[in-house]
């Protein structure tokens, strides 16, 4: 055999090549969705681990107060401000990844807005904790302190201000209806002193865990800490789809003014009767929410919100059709919306943690009564 044969016959022919890059493409195809859903396995991971942690900042936070969980969204006395603080308020000294510092009480709202010096400014600015958020969510990890923050508050740092933390994990309320007392049809209202009447920001509960102005003893969980839901997510975009393309919103219930903001009104035992509570649109608890949807309810639908009731979109709003009519789109969101319930980037679900330190990813196929039960502390129902 001569050496021009030889030569020929190590090479690749046409069809060789054409046959190693079909296998090739093949191979990239069926990569593809393997990668994706192990990256997706792979932030599920991290935001169940994520909010483990929170899970045990809240068991040291029981320990230190005597089985006491801290108060959901409280009201503030101060002149100085009309919010008060959250739960994470109190929370912040248990979280592992946090700064080591007492929220100094001598201010203790937990609105930066004021122009009076918030000394708690300095503590939060630019926090963010790991159980605070999501890794696959695509949210804005801190609000913007030029419209957030006084002029007064950001001063006081000696740098730029970066902003408060807008986590993406909520305290439960409870639930919408109140479902105590399963022998009968469940009310709207629910008993007196533990959901307000429904309103422009929907419906607020004291059915929960984590109720506004109302700091409950783990005993109060009367379901057994393995049927009660204490948090869940907020993780992904809200959609308003009468816009084409749809608008995006921030549903969480933190909203704009960040992690730390409580409630704006003094909701005593929540009577139902109160005015002002929910009607006016005015009183309204962050960073808490009243369950009353299925998991990854995120639709908005502008036709049934009441004039200037629609949230800031995520992006600047596009240019309407001529057949369809202009919308207001408020400066700020008309919230928190006190339903925006559980919902996230997850396909399939969202994470929810229980009081016995367990964190589970539930479906979005859930049975609401089922959903509704587990966020109720005391419905008397054990789900197996």
């Amino acid at each position: 055999m001569n050496s021009t044969q030889r030569q020929r016959r190590s090479g690749f022919t046409v069809l060789e090549a054409i046959v190693a890059i079909a296998v090739s493409v093949i191979v990239v195809l069926i990569a593809i969705p393997l990668v994706y859903r192990g990256m997706q396995s792979l932030g599920r991971n991290r935001c169940a681990f994520n909010l483990r942690g929170l899970g045990q900042a809240l068991d040291s936070y029981q320990t230190a107060h005597s089985g006491t969980y801290p108060t959901g969204s409280r009201f503030q006395h101060s002149p100085n401000s009309p919010w008060g603080p959250s739960w994470w308020v109190e929370l912040l000294p248990f979280i592992a990844d946090g700064r080591k510092t007492q929220w100094q009480q001598v201010a203790s709202s937990g609105d930066f807005s004021g122009n009076v010096v918030n000394p708690n400014y300095t503590i939060v600015d630019g926090l963010l904790p790991n159980v605070m958020r999501c890794p696959s969510s695509p949210l804005p990890s801190f609000n913007n302190p030029a419209d957030q923050v006084s002029r007064t508050n950001r001063e006081s740092l000696d740098r730029k201000a970066k902003g408060i933390a807008l986590p993406d994990y909520v305290a439960i309320a409870g639930s919408a209806p109140d479902l105590l007392g399963l022998g009968a049809h469940p009310s709207l209202l629910g008993p007196a002193g533990r959901n307000t009447q429904d309103g422009p920001l929907g419906i607020l509960s004291a059915s929960g865990a984590f109720p506004p102005n109302q700091a409950l003893r783990h005993a109060a969980l009367r379901d057994g800490v393995g049927n009660v839901i204490l948090v869940g997510e907020q993780s992904t975009w809200g959609l308003d789809d009468y816009y084409k393309p749809a608008l995006q919103y921030d549903l969480r219930s933190c909203g704009t003014g960040g992690a730390y903001k409580g409630a704006g009104g003094d909701y005593g035992l929540l009577n139902p009767s109160a005015e002002g509570i929910n009607g006016s649109g005015a009183e309204r608890c962050f960073n808490i929410t009243t369950v009353r949807y299925p998991i990854n309810h995120v639709a908005i639908d502008a036709e049934k919100l009441p004039p200037g009731m629609i949230a800031s979109p995520a992006t600047e709003p596009p240019k309407l059709p001529k057949d369809k009519p202009p919308k207001t789109i408020a400066s700020l969101p008309p919230g928190p919306g006190h339903n925006h319930g559980i919902f996230s980037v997850h396909p399939g679900g969202a994470h929810v943690l229980f009081a016995d330190g367990r964190v589970e990813f539930k479906s979005a196929e859930m049975d609401l009564t089922t959903l509704l039960m587990l966020v109720t502390r005391d419905d008397g129902g054990v789900i197996k």
